[in-house]
């Protein structure tokens, strides 16, 4: 959309008219196909991105948010998405963006999520010995 606009508002310096009709632009972009998208574009650039891109960012952060405290080993929930979803969507300016059960059931589906209750507590230490257990287990076949 930037190199479409910017392309029909290039300005000659000496006579300080467009450069390009619109037929060149229109043979430049061929998927452009009337004057008014401009000016739509005008605006989804001022707006930074159309509605779908910025549900599009909120749905990457909700996932990196939700990767970061998977790795931490924390308990995430449904409200922990829907929380997370709000916060992205009051930072990209998508005031009327409303996180329902469908929006998070559709979310966990594309990323392969699933809602599992917790039968088993795993503390920190026990994560640390893991990793003491997986080196002393290298250690002995390397051994023999």
């Amino acid at each position: 959309m930037e190199k479409v606009v910017n392309y029909y508002d290039e300005t000659d310096p000496k006579t300080g008219k467009r450069k390009r009709s619109w037929s060149t632009v229109q043979r430049r972009f061929p998927r452009i196909p009337y004057q008014q998208y401009i000016s739509r574009f005008r605006h989804y650039l001022e707006a930074h991105g159309t509605k779908k891109q910025k549900i599009e960012k909120v749905e990457e952060y909700v996932c990196d948010k939700f990767e970061r405290a998977r790795e931490q080993h924390l308990p995430v929930h449904d409200f922990d998405l829907k929380r997370w979803a709000l916060m992205s969507a009051s930072d990209h300016s998508l005031n009327n963006f409303t996180v329902s059960h469908g929006w998070i059931d559709n979310f966990k589906h594309r990323h392969n999520i699933c809602s599992r209750k917790i039968t088993k507590f795993v503390t920190r230490r026990q994560v640390e010995s893991q990793d003491l257990i997986n080196q002393s287990t290298d250690s002995f076949v390397a051994e023999a």
